[in-house]
């Protein structure tokens, strides 16, 4: 490579590095106002322990190992709307990229959030700060003596007895039910046949993780409706982080291609995954040109 490549290769390295940080700044700013107007506004309340600077960092330096499909860096080929729209939808539903609850995909020249298994577990403890909230799923093999429960009056159903034995769990998998508790009270269950949980996956791309991970599908497939059920009727919970919550969950039977397991099937998913919503930023993030690239030898 000759020494006057090397020179240009450097300025090029230089001049994207400085459009990045000024595009990191004005995005990080357009990101903390607004969630300043809606703390202020009593929209918003942010979880105790969650540290919205921090989390921006992490995701910001994520994000700069995040590409599209034709490998270019995700910061080069979004718009600073959609990134910083992005980083808002993390922060207003209190998730962290260190903790992989959730991942960020380029879709053309947006950049959209996706939540994790993990994620939705997280959100629906976020949006009942107050209270004492967890969410588990439990499969159900063949072997298994479950007893379930209709209540005349709601017509719920309900797991009352599942007694099982560790062998079982090389058995079929003949379905899956996932419990809400909320202060040492059960609240909520969302049960499915394996042949429900097969319907809700029948349009994913993603066979592979399935495949290989079904319990752990499963599992996430009856949080996920069971999350969603219960956060949108729900009279007593936080308007504005359901509504993210909302943008960033799929239709109920196209949403169970989100369970990442690595980077490859996190690419896997751009074909899939659109952000279709209407973008909650509003006014203009200055865009710094920074598409080019470095010579080539």
């Amino acid at each position: 490579m000759s020494e006057q490549i090397k020179k240009q290769n450097e300025l090029v390295n230089q001049e994207v590095k400085g459009a990045l940080q000024i595009m990191e700044k004005n995005i990080a700013d357009a990101v903390f106002n607004r969630i300043n107007e809606l703390q202020v506004d009593g929209q918003l309340m942010i979880p105790p322990n969650y540290a919205v600077g921090n989390n921006l960092k992490l995701a910001y330096l994520k994000l700069k190992d995040v590409k599209d499909r034709n490998g270019k860096p995700a910061l080069n080929v979004c718009s600073p709307h959609s990134v910083a729209n992005a980083l808002l939808e993390m922060v207003i539903q209190g998730l962290s990229v260190a903790k992989d609850q959730c991942y960020f995909i380029v879709y053309g020249d947006e950049l959209t959030l996706m939540r994790s298994y993990f994620g939705d577990q997280t959100v629906i403890k976020n949006i009942f700060p107050n209270d004492d909230v967890n969410i588990f799923a439990t499969c159900i093999y063949e072997g298994d003596e479950v007893q379930i429960e209709i209540d005349a009056i709601t017509g719920k159903e309900r797991v009352v007895s599942h007694k099982t034995q560790l062998k079982n769990r090389n058995n079929k998998i003949e379905g899956a039910y996932a419990t809400l508790v909320i202060n040492g009270k059960q609240v909520e269950q969302e049960l499915m046949s394996w042949e429900e949980i097969q319907v809700s996956w029948s349009k994913s791309k993603s066979r592979n993780t399935q495949k290989e991970y079904p319990q752990e599908m499963a599992k996430r497939t009856v949080i996920r409706r069971l999350a969603k059920r219960y956060i949108n009727t729900s009279n007593d919970v936080n308007l504005f982080v359901v509504a993210s919550y909302n943008r960033t969950t799929p239709t109920e039977y196209n949403n169970d291609d989100d369970f990442v397991t690595n980077q490859e099937e996190l690419h896997e998913q751009v074909d899939v995954k659109a952000n279709t919503e209407e973008l909650i930023i509003e006014g203009e993030v200055v865009e710094q040109p920074v598409t080019e690239e470095a010579p080539q030898t």
